[in-house]
């Protein structure tokens, strides 16, 4: 499911709460926009490359794509809680908003 072939949303807490320890992880709030995110991941250098990431539509959060550069976790968080960050294919970092 991490990477793209399953669904996030039907993992269990724990088995996510895993996967997500095993991923570069940043804290966050809910209202923290996903651009900083990128940035703080380590997943872009800089803001204005997340913005062409974004743009590009190489930019996911839970395997949905993110194509406006002000969007936030807002409604995205798995079990109230966690996000995947993926940037192109393979690269991911995890969010823990707990």
């Amino acid at each position: 499911a991490l990477f793209g072939s399953g669904d996030l949303t039907a993992l269990e807490v724990g088995t996510l709460e895993a996967a997500i320890a095993s991923l570069e992880t940043v804290t966050a709030t809910e209202d923290a926009p996903v651009l900083l995110l990128l940035q703080e991941a380590g997943l872009v250098d800089s803001l204005s490359e997340g913005r062409r990431a974004i743009a590009q539509g190489g930019v996911s959060v839970n395997n949905e794509r993110i194509d406006d550069e002000s969007a936030t976790l807002q409604g995205r968080l798995l079990h109230g809680r966690f996000a995947v960050l993926r940037r192109g294919k393979k690269t991911l970092a995890g969010v823990d908003a707990g």
